[in-house]
């Protein structure tokens, strides 16, 4: 009967996921343009433009290789992938054996490459400029988020998430200030976060582009709330600790959207340029978190 209930709550985080992303991405922007004393958009438009880009074929260029062709759909599954293994209102779901934060940040990475391929394959001029001047942003980000998922994963001795999940939850994560540093590190990302420009997609395939870029930010926000925040986490063989644990991953969702509209706000929505310098000081924040957390002894 648990093994039902796993996959049961398993589903349920997948539909969970499907739904509050576009949500989500709506509720930031609206919230961002509120912010800058702007109206903004609709809170459902994301949902919006998503079906009405997936009622249009995708326009792919002649000269398009392979790789440009599945580039959206790699990029999709990836992120999503990403998304279904990342704890949200329970632990012990199926997947949780296989939720490996190394596995997460390298299925992230993946996406990224997809996306930055395609760009300078079939792209115009100016989408393989926007990429290569963007590719800084995307590996040190990506470095960020290896080390910062890498500091409390030494503590616990794996980087199986559920098991991070359970020891911090239990304040057996030592030294703290380790976990306090990942965390403070990964800040740098939704202040930095920058829109993916997709030029040269259209109908279902930009559709797929945009659903990847919204989930890719529900993974921040479920990885940063399973390893630095754990509580009121279900478990997935007790169902009547489903709707606690929903209500509370709820919480942690509308603090990251809180994090990704009001940081840029609050601090300024940094330039191009300072953007590799500001990853630079999380990237080194982030090893020294790693490095506090290997000088603690490893797991407790």
């Amino acid at each position: 009967m648990s093994g039902f209930f796993a996959l049961a709550a398993q589903v349920l985080h997948i539909l969970l996921i499907l739904a509050a992303a576009p949500l989500a991405e709506g509720v930031i922007g609206r919230l961002s343009a509120l912010l800058t004393g702007r109206s903004g958009p609709p809170v459902l438009q994301p949902l919006w433009d998503l079906f009405r880009l997936m009622s249009k074929s995708p326009a792919t260029q002649e000269n398009a290789s392979p790789v440009s062709r599945f580039a959206p759909s790699v990029a999709f599954g990836a992120t999503l992938s990403a998304a279904v293994l990342v704890p949200s209102f329970a632990a012990g779901m199926a997947s949780s054996y296989l939720a490996d934060g190394l596995t997460i940040v390298a299925l992230l990475a993946l996406a990224q490459v997809a996306l930055a391929l395609a760009a300078l394959d079939i792209g115009p001029p100016s989408a393989g400029l926007a990429q290569q001047s963007d590719t800084p942003r995307t590996v040190l980000s990506g470095i960020v988020l290896l080390l910062a998922v890498a500091a409390p994963g030494i503590l616990a001795g794996t980087t199986n998430l559920d098991r991070i999940a359970v020891l911090q939850r239990d304040g057996l994560l030592l030294p703290a200030s380790a976990s306090a540093a990942a965390f403070a590190a990964l800040l740098a990302v939704p202040w930095t976060e920058r829109e993916d420009a997709a030029p040269m997609f259209g109908g279902t395939d930009l559709a797929l582009v945009l659903a990847a870029g919204w989930l890719r930010r529900l993974v921040w926000i479920g990885l940063t709330g399973a390893l630095f925040l754990p509580i009121g986490m279900g478990v997935a063989a007790r169902p009547q600790s489903w709707a606690a644990g929903a209500a509370v991953w709820s919480l942690k969702l509308i603090l990251g959207i809180l994090l990704f509209a009001g940081l840029p706000a609050l601090l300024g929505r940094p330039l191009r340029r300072d953007i590799p310098a500001i990853l630079a000081v999380a990237c080194l924040i982030a090893l020294m978190a790693a490095a506090l957390a290997f000088a603690g002894g490893g797991a407790p």
